[in-house]
């Protein structure tokens, strides 16, 4: 059943996500166009739009029946590409539960020589993990910190019973766990923050970080409302880890701090690790909801490299591309996401120029830009965002510190030793201080995201 007035849940994750384009816009242009003219903008600009994640399992292009329709309005613009489907079909619990995933679009646009306007949608995803929270809210009298960044649970042993019956099969998952002000410390007492699970402790907070939740908690105990966070569990049926991911009491707003709702956030249907045995309702609009465009895409997109094959012709429906997803251009890339403070260790430059190399196919330019101050985990973040493979960074030692700086001394001993070559020899120290000092002139020139985290 098509249903045009359903009520919305928005995904969310402890990161930005990152921006995947979508398949089979070119079947959509008169929905697109009407987006187009209610968003105000103009050719050649981006926009963004929130869409909704809408799973179809009566779609007779799906031979799986696990098509995924990216929709505006509750009209459909496009769909998630089929060899993506599978990781996301957790949205079906969000639709069992009467809900659309709601998501965000970025749009680009512009007008081709035929004087048909072009579009090029991606829309951000979560991590496939952490679509939805594996446990639900309370019914009522709640309110839920928005995101911050990551900070570690304590004590987390002591209550196995209750984190492995939350683990999930994939060995990670988002959470939904609760704050409250306990009396803590032996000979001076203080104000400590233990974290729940469906009302059962799974352990604490250190002091340091208590001092910065004991406030909002308070706040928000003294309006009648539960303080809930969301959390990332992580580990197996033995151990398991907690890591919240909530703003600290000095990062909230005023608004923050008189929610308009004491249930911000619905519950759902019980978590199935198995998302096929949700009760998902038929929602394929049909084929009048679609028509081929009068021209295929011409090439003056700025994103043409990075489009894949030709689009398909008339005849074919928009759920049929089984070749891989096109990997994101640069210009669809948050660098601000992906660049956060994670708290890894600095990557070696061994890690950052492989992270460099693989990536720099994917710019017009092949070059990539500088990340000398990139961690470990922002180039794993960064090559998995392209669809580049993670396993070079920890090989054929690249994670060695000593190694580089084994490295450094040789080069160093063998430009000393060049020196005493007669005549040209001081050339070859001149040339490596030029080299030196032109890198770190213009790394200190880098514009953000790309300089020095303050």
């Amino acid at each position: 059943m098509f249903t045009a007035s359903i009520p919305t849940y928005e995904l969310g994750s402890f990161s930005k996500g990152s921006y995947v384009e979508i398949k089979g816009t070119y079947f959509y242009p008169d929905t697109l166009n009407t987006l187009f003219r209610n968003s105000g903008a103009k050719d050649n600009e981006e926009f963004f739009v929130d869409v909704t994640l809408v799973p179809e399992p009566d779609n007779p292009h799906s031979t799986r029946g696990h098509a995924i329709s990216v929709r505006w309005n509750d009209l459909v613009i496009g769909h998630i590409a089929s060899d993506m489907t599978e990781k996301f079909q957790q949205v079906r619990r969000v639709a069992a539960s009467g809900y659309d995933a709601r998501v965000s679009a970025r749009i680009w646009t512009n007008t081709n020589y035929k004087n048909e306007r072009d579009f090029w949608v991606s829309v951000k995803l979560p991590d496939p993990d952490f679509l939805v929270p594996l446990n639900d809210p309370p019914h009522d009298g709640f309110t839920l910190l928005p995101y911050g960044t990551a900070i570690q649970v304590t004590k987390e042993s002591d209550h196995m019973d209750v984190l492995s019956e939350f683990v999930p099969p994939s060995g990670q998952g988002q959470i939904l766990v609760s704050l409250h002000i306990i009396n803590a410390g032996v000979r001076k007492e203080w104000d400590g923050i233990e974290v729940r699970l469906d009302n059962q402790r799974i352990g604490e907070l250190t002091k340091a970080s208590s001092e910065k939740f004991a406030p909002v908690v308070r706040h928000f105990d003294d309006l009648g409302l539960s303080t809930l966070c969301r959390a990332l569990i992580k580990g197996s049926s033995l151990a398991a880890e907690v890591t919240l991911y909530g703003a600290r009491a000095h990062e909230l707003s005023e608004e923050d701090l008189e929610p308009k709702s004491s249930s911000p956030l619905p519950r759902l249907v019980e978590y199935q690790s198995n998302p096929f045995n949700y009760q998902v309702p038929n929602r394929w609009p049909g084929e009048q909801n679609q028509r081929a465009p009068k021209s295929q895409k011409s090439s003056s997109s700025p994103f043409a490299a990075y489009r894949g094959p030709s689009q398909p012709s008339k005849s074919l429906t928009p759920f049929v591309a089984q070749t891989p997803a096109p990997q994101p251009s640069d210009r669809f890339i948050d660098w601000d996401s992906l660049l956060q403070p994670d708290g890894t260790p600095r990557a070696t430059p061994f890690q950052r120029g492989v992270t460099r190399g693989l990536i720099g196919k994917h710019f017009s330019n092949q070059k990539s830009p500088r990340i000398d101050f990139a961690t470990v985990g922002q180039c794993d973040a960064i090559l998995r965002t392209f669809g580049e493979p993670t396993d070079k960074l920890y090989k054929d030692g690249r994670t060695s510190w000593p190694l580089w700086w084994a490295l450094m001394a040789i080069v160093t001993l063998l430009v000393m030793l060049l020196n005493f070559i007669p005549g040209i020899g001081p050339i070859f120290p001149l040339i490596g201080l030029i080299v030196l000092g032109h890198h770190f002139w213009t790394r200190r020139k880098l514009n953000p995201p790309f300089g020095r985290s303050k």
